[in-house]
């Protein structure tokens, strides 16, 4: 009887998605519309979260009363260990590493004080004479022990001098000897990243949720969008080196790897939410505008972002936010789209991100012609994509609508929108293969 059909298929909703989901014993919850990541109640979360980073990394927990040449600002975390790896083996190495380099100081005594191990022998921690030894060492992150490349970077609990650490410069034959000339620290000076840019390539990130922010997500966050810029696909280098997050909580330093990055980062993500709170991000201190011409040819690669921008303000005043649209002289030339929403412009293989997405092909023609099918297949749909984020518009045309078959989205945040992209995309849904696309900016309204 018609009971039979419907029990028929609820067993098939349940093997829709191919991810191993188990399966549906009782009817599922109304989802909550709005971020998914921090749930129902936001600050249980992020005390969850502030609980698992510490378990995770309790030999980096941060003292609230780290100043000047305390451990903290003489120590290194240095991760992606070699199995066989010890602390004898990790001292050596970047004793002998420090003591090869121009201006060293034998007289002060041995480089490296100490050298421990954790996280189950994955990564260590590695504690130097002074502040200047340990800025050296921070020169030879991708270094090759044993086939692995060492990550080398400061601990939670790091605090940045208000005045730049002079480095010592490592030989070029030391260089050479480990691979590095044409590796991270050739790539590195050959892109002018130095010690003298830091401060033009650096961002404040205020208004931080005190103990829902670690330096990982906001490294994430900022390099998933960046990622996909042109200029990056030639680049050797990711376009954040490194995120620091005040022993407080209350706000964060960025590294990126070049100043046009930096300034693309503050057009696009000043203002944007996190857990929550609108970053508030701005020019560090020290940092010295540059000339007029430049600063708009940097305004102008932010306009590349096509729509991710948005999220609006202008850090501090010092670079301009790029225009939005078209002049209104050319916009009588622009033609009418077609009934299909256009895609976002690409590089190569590589398109485009914007805040809006379309998933085709995902409804087949039965699932159309089926109401209650449908609707179901409609809700696990939405249910999906708002696991990555707040969407400001979800559709799926019904059958004998234009487009019918796909279903369309659009996030809040452009993060959001790339995370959707890359987790839906070539995904199996009842039987059919997602075929996600970025559309054109202002394609889906709200």
């Amino acid at each position: 009887s018609g009971g039979g059909g419907g029990g028929e298929r609820d067993r098939d909703r349940d093997r829709r998605y191919d991810d191993g989901s188990p399966s549906r014993e009782r009817p599922r919850a109304k989802k909550k519309r709005g971020w998914d990541d921090m749930g129902d109640n936001p600050q249980e979360a992020a005390a969850m979260l502030l609980q698992q980073q510490q378990q995770f990394a309790s030999m980096a927990t941060m003292p609230h009363n780290a100043v000047g040449g305390s451990k903290k600002q003489r120590e290194l975390y240095i991760g992606n260990l070699p199995p066989t790896a010890n602390e004898g083996m990790i001292k050596e190495l970047f004793c002998n590493l420090v003591a090869a380099c121009e201006g060293f100081v034998p007289m002060g005594g041995p480089p490296v004080l100490n050298a421990q191990i954790a996280g189950g022998g994955q990564f260590a921690f590695v504690e130097f004479r002074d502040e200047q030894l340990c800025e050296t060492a921070m020169q030879f992150n991708g270094i090759d022990l044993q086939g692995r490349q060492l990550k080398i970077g400061h601990p939670n609990g790091y605090i940045p001098p208000m005045t730049p650490v002079q480095q010592l410069k490592p030989p070029k034959a030391l260089l050479e000897r480990f691979g590095l000339t044409g590796g991270i620290v050739g790539d590195r000076v050959a892109a002018g990243v130095t010690q003298d840019t830091k401060k033009q390539r650096e961002l404040y990130i205020g208004n931080l949720a005190v103990g829902a922010v670690t330096p990982v997500m906001l490294k994430e966050l900022f390099t998933v969008p960046l990622s996909t810029l042109p200029e990056q696909a030639a680049s050797q280098l990711p376009p954040v080196l490194e995120a620091r997050v005040d022993p407080n909580g209350k706000f964060a330093f960025i590294e990126f790897a070049s100043e046009e990055l930096c300034t693309t980062a503050l057009n696009l993500f000043n203002g944007m939410e996190l857990c929550g709170r609108e970053m508030k991000i701005a020019r560090p201190a020290g940092y010295v505008p540059p000339p007029a011409g430049m600063m708009g040819a940097a305004a102008g690669m932010g306009g590349m972002m096509g729509g991710m921008g948005g999220a609006g303000g202008l850090g501090g005043g010092m670079v301009p936010q790029p225009p939005p649209g078209l002049p209104p002289g050319l916009a009588g030339l622009v033609p009418t789209p077609p009934s299909v929403p256009p895609p976002a412009a690409s590089n190569g293989d590589k398109p485009m991100p914007t805040h809006e997405i379309s998933l085709g092909g995902i409804l087949s023609a039965a699932v159309l012609a089926d109401a209650a099918e449908y609707a179901e297949c409609v809700e696990d749909i939405r249910s999906a994509c708002e696991e990555h984020g707040k969407l400001l518009h979800f559709s799926c045309p019904k059958e004998g609508e234009p487009d019918a078959g796909n279903a369309y989205l659009k996030y809040e945040q452009i993060a959001s929108a790339v995370k959707a992209f890359e987790a839906l995309n070539g995904r199996d849904f009842d039987g059919n293969t997602v075929k996600a696309t970025f559309l054109s900016a202002g394609t889906l309204q709200a």
